[in-house]
């Protein structure tokens, strides 16, 4: 899901994946892949009309929409830099021309088995040619039968699989006894802070300031950071409308709203705020690799990502600074939350002690890696 993406967490979880490859003396880069391809006609023709009513409908909002389409040009050019990548791009009806140019091909971490995508489980690759599936996730928290008869059905021929959130991994292992599933990190947690430090542009605000990342809709989290703002006198800094639409709730919520940030920047807004509020798996990740308090909110729209998020507050031990009930949606609450105590031993009065540099996380990290590269070379 590379190709054309202005998603952060998914440009940069697809640079540490090429990363660790060729951190290990493997040839590795993304394969561009034009997903829209995959759809029907019809399907197509029904996205376009439904921007153009947007549009009708509601032509105030044409100046945001062009805004969003600058960032878009911002990220796809600077990920493109970034992360190694196929000269040509490719379409569902030529993608089996890409056989030629790999030896091994990896469905990649994100959402991949999310959806109308078939190119994502490896379809058009050859019986014989090692496939790997590293760190792929569903994007569910629940799968149907139909799901899972899909799954199988697509996996039989691969040598190696792995997901990124526990609770998928048992599922799947449920239905597939034959098949050993595997747990392990996203690919942006196989890198170490100093990979991420490399990468990340200078700071971009000078006043102290609260970074907001919400992909969700709702407006609780936003009202609490505001507030939070205020109260402690920090800007508050924003990047609106990340959903490709117009999100009412994003319309002046922010003392700066940024529309051209790179992925390098969303790593600088991270860095260097004083706390960040969220709704994103990614966002929290980095927060966590950063060392940074942070408020990761779950998503009300969308519940059955939360689980992602669960997996990943399990990991960092930070349960205690995720909020999924209407009774957190306050000052006082976030308040009283322990902060994260990033220091290796958590001898800090008080403190919790995050898995980032601990034990349980290191041995995590270890078998991800163990996994990827030896599912490989083996």
């Amino acid at each position: 899901m590379f190709h054309n993406s202005s998603n952060y967490g998914g440009i940069l979880q697809a640079y540490a994946l090429t990363k660790v490859l060729i951190n290990h003396g493997i040839e590795a880069e993304q394969i561009r892949y034009d997903n829209f391809s995959a759809f029907s006609f019809s399907r197509r023709l029904k996205n376009k009309v439904r921007k153009y009513e947007a549009v009708i409908k509601h032509p105030e909002q044409i100046k945001y929409q062009r805004k969003i389409r600058k960032r878009v040009r911002a990220v796809v050019k600077a990920s493109n830099q970034l992360v190694p990548h196929s000269r040509k791009v490719f379409k569902e009806k030529n993608i089996q021309k890409c056989l030629t140019d790999y030896s091994i091909f990896i469905t990649g971490s994100d959402q991949v088995w999310h959806g109308e995508w078939p190119a994502y489980f490896l379809p058009f690759v050859p019986d014989g040619t090692k496939k790997i599936a590293y760190a792929v996730s569903t994007g569910k928290s629940y799968l149907s039968l139909s799901d899972m008869e899909k799954i199988k059905e697509y996996v039989k021929e691969y040598t190696a699989i792995s997901v990124r959130e526990a609770d998928t991994a048992a599922i799947l292992q449920k239905a597939m006894p034959e098949k050993i599933i595997e747990f392990v990190l996203d690919p942006s947690l196989l890198l170490d802070l100093e990979d991420w430090d490399a990468v990340t542009s200078e700071r971009k605000v000078d006043a102290p300031y609260a970074f907001c990342y919400f992909l969700g809709s709702d407006e609780r989290p936003r009202k609490v950071a505001e507030k939070y703002a205020e109260k402690y006198k920090l800007v508050l800094v924003t990047i609106p409308h990340m959903q490709g639409k117009i999100e009412k709730n994003d319309i002046d919520f922010g003392d700066i709203q940024v529309y051209d940030a790179t992925p390098q920047d969303f790593l600088a807004y991270i860095k260097y705020a004083e706390l960040i509020f969220t709704d994103s798996f990614h966002a929290t990740i980095f927060s966590s690799v950063f060392r940074k308090q942070y408020v990761v909110f779950g998503r009300t729209e969308h519940k059955e990502m939360n689980n992602r998020i669960e997996t990943l507050t399990d990991i960092f031990h930070t349960a205690h600074r995720f909020i999924d009930n209407a009774g957190g949606f306050s000052i006082d609450y976030i308040e009283k939350m322990k902060k994260i105590d990033y220091s290796n031993d958590g001898s800090s009065s008080g403190g919790i002690t995050v898995s980032y540099k601990t034990e349980s996380f290191e041995r995590m990290k270890e078998h991800s890696i163990d996994f990827l590269i030896g599912s490989i070379n083996k």
